[in-house]
């Protein structure tokens, strides 16, 4: 019932619409009443209806007690005799109830959907505000197929719950304006055949727990088929080269399969309760007839009556029928919902790295200082351990090593994408956690190693960085990153669409425009995780003089894999095992032949 609450909170926050669209069908109900009063009158004229006006002035009343006086009217107005006239009024009023029937048909569908589109809409926006500023963790502990497929999928499967509710409202509302009327003409015959509603209650409420757990049981398995979809498709090339489409058709096979299963034990319990409903609602009907036509028999009521009693009850148990659909609807909303708020109740940055002393930095000269860093992700063995460096304004600080050594998890912790828990990160002399961490990260920027460009334009892309700056300062900076003279050889030169993921571009022409992107930006600190590690050798020196114009007048970290890139850094640290082995510059640590920077360096035949 919680998340219940929780969705229709965002849904009755657009009521005056709701009302309306209630208001609509509430005169659709009459619009539908009126149906029953004018097929019954169609049923009185063929049984002789005259007669039957002549002969029960006094005791012929039935469902709605203006339609007498109203057709008696008609009668003295257009003569007895005079049937065909009243079968073409009686036309005539059909076609104006359907278009009136219309109307408010359109309204009721127009306003009700559109207050669930935009319940919609705002769940999907709160959703992704929320996912995208949760720290780095959580993306390493959730595939992006899973965050798309509760973003579309989950929110759309929320769609059909609140439709059927819409549809629901208006069959009950509608159903009770139809029972009123049910117990004016006949109240004893009505109180029989309304004990079979909370019956059907009973029933629905016995289905409810196995059909919400088969239906969150689908919604994982489709977040499940999303992650896959994801994954394999993004590693195309592998797949070929490996020859693994076989594998992986048949991993994809086996979680069709799986949904197939769980989608087969949902429809077995809605179709196990649809028939029980059916049942329900015809016994309805079987006493209906029963009951009537013995007083049919006996004279007390008469066929127009009995006829006007059964179209309203038909339309009354209406709902009753579609019982086994809204359950299943609203059993899919729950568990799509919980999907849903678990992940948008997650703690956010802003949260995390909450601080009763935050300091808005609003200028940096970049010195950046570890004091007996260690980290580790979530209750694995330590990262970093006890890490200690000073990095002053302008210095380049280099981070060798080998793989899993450390190295970017050292450079990751300096814009605040992880929160550390032992020792201190100082911005000049100021305790990191103490920073409003989206300002310090207006003075960082980072260029990785595996460049990612946005679909759009080169423009856009170099742009990004700074979203209102000028077309020549963005020239500028694709000037300073080597960029420029490649970009004005394209047909639409910084026009040009660089495709999902920049593919219309080569490697070095990614990096490159990254760079332009990073230098647009002027920041204080700048990080290189092995930015050149992935080229040729000529795009790499194309590349790296377009970082040598970035690093100028910059603190900056280079994570390299090549040290001849970083022989000229102020301060090389060597990482094994998450500590800092040696420290010093290339000249200092070169005389240390036992040394591990020595060895990474003679391993790369760096002397000859």
């Amino acid at each position: 019932m919680i998340i219940l609450k929780r969705l229709f909170k965002y849904y009755l926050k657009y009521w005056p619409r709701i009302i309306l669209g209630i208001i609509a069908i509430i005169f659709l109900s009459q619009c539908e009443i009126i149906n029953a009063f004018i097929g019954s009158q169609f049923v009185g004229i063929f049984t002789n209806v005259t007669n039957q006006l002549d002969r029960h002035e006094n005791d012929f009343r039935y469902a709605l007690s203006f339609e007498y006086k109203s057709f008696k009217i008609f009668y003295e107005f257009i003569g007895k005799s005079n049937i065909n006239k009243l079968i073409h009024y009686l036309a005539i009023a059909v076609v104006i109830n359907i278009i009136l029937k219309g109307v408010f048909v359109y309204i009721q569908e127009y306003t009700l959907n559109s207050a669930v589109y935009k319940t919609l809409r705002d769940i999907r926006r709160i959703l992704y505000q929320k996912i995208i500023k949760y720290p780095m963790s959580f993306y390493d502990l959730n595939r992006t197929g899973d965050l798309m497929s509760k973003i579309t999928n989950d929110v759309g499967m929320i769609e059909i719950t609140f439709k059927e509710f819409n549809v629901k409202v208006k069959e009950l509302l509608q159903s009770s304006i139809f029972i009123f009327w049910l117990f004016y003409i006949n109240w004893k015959l009505t109180m029989v055949i309304i004990v079979i509603f909370p019956i059907t209650g009973f029933i629905m409420k016995r289905f409810a727990a196995p059909i919400r757990k088969a239906q969150q049981k689908i919604v994982e398995n489709i977040s499940h088929i999303t992650s896959f979809l994801q994954e394999t498709l993004n590693g195309i090339k592998i797949i070929k080269i490996f020859v693994r489409e076989k594998k992986e058709a048949n991993s994809f096979n086996s979680l069709t399969q799986s949904t197939y299963v769980r989608n087969m034990r949902s429809v077995r319990l809605v179709a196990f309760q649809k028939p029980i409903n059916e049942l329900l609602s015809m016994m309805g009907v079987i006493a209906v007839v029963l009951f009537a036509g013995n007083q049919l028999v006996d004279g007390t009521l008469i066929m127009k009556k009995i006829t006007a009693y059964i179209i309203l009850l038909m339309l009354a148990y209406k709902p009753i029928k579609g019982f086994g659909r809204i359950n299943l609807a609203l059993q899919r909303g729950l568990a799509c919902g919980t999907r849903i708020f678990e992940l948008m109740d997650r703690d956010t940055e802003k949260e995390i790295y909450a601080s009763k002393k935050i300091v808005d930095l609003k200028k940096t000269d970049g010195q950046v200082e570890f004091e007996n860093v260690s980290f580790e992700y979530k209750s694995e063995e330590q990262v970093l351990k006890n890490i200690n460096f000073k990095a002053m304004p302008g210095e380049v600080i280099a981070i060798v090593g080998h793989s899993g050594s450390g190295k970017t998890t050292i450079v990751n912790l300096v814009p605040l994408f992880y929160k550390i828990k032992q020792g201190r990160i100082l911005i000049d002399n100021i305790d990191i956690k103490d920073i409003e961490y989206m300002s310090l990260r207006k003075f960082i920027a980072m260029v990785p190693q595996e460049t990612f460009l946005f679909s759009g334009t080169i423009r856009d892309n170099i742009a990004y960085a700074v979203e209102d700056a000028s077309f020549e300062e963005i020239i500028e900076a694709a000037k300073q990153a080597n960029a420029h003279k490649f970009i004005m050889k394209f047909r639409n030169k910084y026009d040009t669409q660089v495709g999902e993921k920049g593919v219309q571009l080569s490697g070095g022409e990614k990096q490159r425009i990254s760079i332009a992107r990073a230098i647009l930006k002027d920041p204080k600190i700048l990080i290189l995780d092995e930015a050149t590690s992935a080229l040729d050798t000529k795009s790499e020196m194309l590349v790296q003089k377009a970082l040598n114009n970035l690093m100028t007048n910059r603190t900056t970290f280079v994570i390299a894999h090549r040290l001849s890139t970083i022989q000229n850094a102020d301060k090389i640290l060597v990482i094994e095992e998450g500590r800092i082995m040696q420290k010093g510059s290339h000249k200092e640590l070169i005389r240390k032949k036992n040394g591990l920077y020595y060895k990474l360096c003679n391993a790369q035949k760096l002397f000859k």
